[in-house]
């Protein structure tokens, strides 16, 4: 009676120790990762303004868009590009450069980085400007308040 006891309880270790070797080598299928939908991701992609919405104190927004390209017909072809190395690459002609400051804060030799839901955008000269920074289906929303007026520059993505 001895040794069928000891043969059991083997047996029983036995089927254990399989049952346990099995269920650790089974795994779920191997699924994609999920894609990186961080700020710091979306926004390496090439632009172009689509609104500039300004506002002051309390009184309604509106786009300003027609505005500036009325006196810088120039900002419906420039783009912007965010690229991997932390430089934020415009397209646009010279003739184009006042107002892209007007609306970036700089127009050469731009970095960018995306820190807590701000865009810094840094200038050469080592001048930065920060946006609030969001997204919108295939639109980039920055957002900035300066001396009361409020602006919020959507640009579309190309």
């Amino acid at each position: 009676m001895k040794v069928s006891s000891v043969i059991r309880k083997f047996t029983v270790l036995l089927a254990l120790s399989s049952f346990v070797v099995i269920v650790m080598n089974c795994s779920k299928k191997d699924e994609d990762p999920a894609p990186d939908t961080t700020l710091s991701t979306q926004i390496k992609a090439t632009w172009k303004v689509k609104n500039v919405y300004e506002k002051q104190g309390s009184a309604a927004e509106t786009d300003q868009l027609p505005l500036y390209l009325m006196l810088y017909p120039c900002i419906k072809d420039a783009s912007f590009t965010f690229q991997d190395n932390g430089n934020l690459a415009g397209t646009f002609t010279n003739d184009c450069k006042v107002a892209i400051a007007l609306i970036l804060g700089g127009s050469e030799n731009l970095k960018y980085e995306v820190k807590d839901n701000k865009l810094i955008i840094t200038t050469a000269a080592s001048t930065s400007t920060t946006f609030d920074l969001s997204f919108s289906g295939s639109d980039m929303i920055l957002g900035a308040t300066t001396s009361g007026v409020t602006r919020r520059i959507v640009f579309a993505k190309q």
